[in-house]
């Protein structure tokens, strides 16, 4: 009878430990996958930064050479001195870093090839600077030729990072997967051991009643059900110490996102009064002594001017950008119609001297922060009727459909649209895919649409062929939502 009884302990006892066995490797395995995605992430965010460390060197290069070209002062080639020495450097170490992505290493190839044929570009003309003046310069040299060599290089550091976050993309969704179907095993491991555990009280005490070893096995049920219980501790521990660990590194995060934030708004903030002091100066310049410069002190003067003007546009939508993000929103229902109607009204009021013809299709009302959705639509119709300038009529068309669970709104317009192989650059601060001549503007206005749709909970895209116009689309959920606290 005794024999009886352990075999039908035994077997229960065996599975206990199978499982236990199981989750312990299963816990151990996700911890292994989740430190290599932590340093697979850390990899790709060292290229990305090392890529945009060696774009701001060649920028400061070309800073510097421009102060060279109009104030002739050496001070001014001191970043070049500097960025000479680390730029190949820094294309040393991403060789290193992508070494195994053959993709990355042509890209860094023909960077490199851009890179020095821009320091050579750039010595040459900081050696004619030396020996004959700005105007035989400007003459003898190509314009085009240097700004073909800044595009190359920013094209390739583009791609450079786009492939980057491409790449950190697929390792976060492998990672978020390998966490989900952990969660879903421990679940079923721990449920299965309650079934086991619930089957062998069963056991037990149907041999219980039919047998004098009832005490002894009482006892011997009891210490297994403590080992269990402590098993099952260890793992909840070990589960919550890895929802602590995410915890650690999300707030990590946002405190990283936080001080960039701030950072960017002090340093904005304090530039403003060196600028006014510039614009100031220069006027005082102008009025008093302008009639005594030559034409090279002239042409170097209007050039302080009009770049001084350019930075402080720049620096005015820097810091209204970093406002943005600091900003808590609240929500209400918005009449788009209404706001719709009165932009485009208020636009072509603005416009007397254009022929613009706008089409307002019905639009759906929707809940959100009304400034904020706003100031998406000033940035869209502004950008479509700037980019129309250049056709006889302007024709825009907004409207909106539903898809899902979501509205989708849409504007567009007839303009010079863009090349849509530069895309991944058209939400970027700061970035431009048409020149400065062609279109005035910072470069700020489309990451504004881009970062207040995605605190709606939406999404922002696009759609263009070369001077056959632009279509904007964002989307916002239909349903009620509760906002969360506007932060980058």
């Amino acid at each position: 009878m005794k024999n009886s009884i352990l075999k039908k302990i035994i077997l229960p006892i065996f599975f206990v430990i199978i499982t236990i066995g199981s989750v312990g490797y299963a816990v151990y395995q996700s911890n292994v996958k989740m430190n290599d995605s932590s340093k697979w992430i850390n990899h790709t965010e060292q290229v990305i930064n090392l890529s945009e460390n060696t774009l701001t060197l060649v920028k400061d290069m070309e800073s510097g050479v421009r102060g060279f070209m109009i104030i002739k002062d050496s001070e001014y080639l001191e970043p070049m001195i500097f960025a000479k020495k680390v730029v190949y450097k820094n294309i040393a170490d991403l060789k290193e870093l992508t070494k195994d992505k053959i993709s990355q290493n042509i890209f860094l190839d023909s960077l490199e090839v851009y890179i020095k044929k821009r320091i050579a570009f750039l010595d040459m003309v900081v050696a004619m600077r030396n020996s004959v003046g700005m105007a035989t310069i400007l003459s003898s040299i190509s314009v085009s030729e240097g700004k073909n060599q800044s595009n190359q290089i920013r094209f390739y550091v583009s791609k450079i990072q786009a492939k980057e976050y491409e790449l950190l993309r697929e390792r976060k969704l492998i990672n978020e997967k390998s966490v989900t179907l952990f969660n879903w095993f421990l679940g079923g491991m721990f449920l299965l051991m309650t079934i086991v555990s619930s089957l062998f009280l069963i056991i037990y005490y149907r041999n219980l009643l039919q047998t004098h070893d009832k005490i002894i096995q009482a006892a011997e049920l009891t210490i297994i059900n403590n080992e269990l219980k402590i098993s099952e501790a260890k793992y909840l521990k070990l589960n919550d110490d890895l929802e602590q660990i995410v915890v650690e590194r999300t707030a990590k995060l946002e405190s990283s996102n936080k001080e960039l934030e701030s950072f960017s708004y002090s340093v904005s903030h304090d530039l403003r009064a060196p600028i006014r002091a510039i614009n100031g100066y220069t006027k005082i310049l102008e009025e008093d002594y302008g009639n005594k410069l030559d034409e090279d002190g002239v042409t170097v003067l209007a050039s302080i001017i009009t770049n001084s003007k350019k930075m402080g546009h720049l620096i005015d939508d820097l810091l209204a950008f970093s406002k943005l993000g600091r900003k808590a929103i609240s929500g209400s229902e918005i009449n788009m119609q209404e706001m719709v109607t009165t932009l485009c009204d208020e636009t072509a009021k603005d416009n007397p001297d254009r022929l613009i013809e706008f089409t307002i299709h019905p639009l759906t009302s929707i809940y959100g922060d009304t400034s904020l959705i706003n100031q998406v639509w000033i940035n869209l119709i502004g950008n479509a009727v700037k980019y129309s300038k250049y056709k006889p009529k302007t024709i825009i068309e907004i409207g909106c459909y539903q898809k899902d669970d979501q509205t989708v709104y849409f504007i567009k317009d007839n303009g010079a649209g863009f090349d849509m192989k530069y895309y991944n650059k058209l939400f970027g601060v700061f970035q431009r895919l048409h020149g400065q001549d062609e279109f005035e503007g910072t470069g700020i206005g489309l990451a504004i649409v881009h970062k207040v749709v995605t605190k709606h909970n939406g999404i922002v895209w696009a759609e263009s062929v070369v001077n056959e116009g632009a279509s904007f689309y964002f989307s916002l959920p239909n349903a009620k939502i509760i906002l969360p606290e506007f932060t980058s």
